[in-house]
């Protein structure tokens, strides 16, 4: 009786361990998703603010002439 309830307490552990790491492998996954939208979402802000530069010199240029 004490070996099978040792045995069903290791299985136990053993899918623990197996839930734990895919766990982590989502989180980490999850993670590296947000990072990359959170990349794009930079990128898109940097690229609309040089546009608004370029836009204000070009008016800045015509303004002058």
């Amino acid at each position: 009786m004490f070996s099978l309830l040792l045995n069903l307490l290791l299985g136990l552990r053993n899918i623990r361990a197996s839930f734990d790491s895919l766990l982590w492998f989502c989180l980490l996954a999850y993670a590296e998703n947000l990072e990359s939208q959170a990349q794009e979402l930079i990128d898109a802000e940097n690229a609309k603010q040089e546009a608004e530069k370029a836009v204000a010199a070009s008016a800045d240029a015509a303004s002058s002439e």
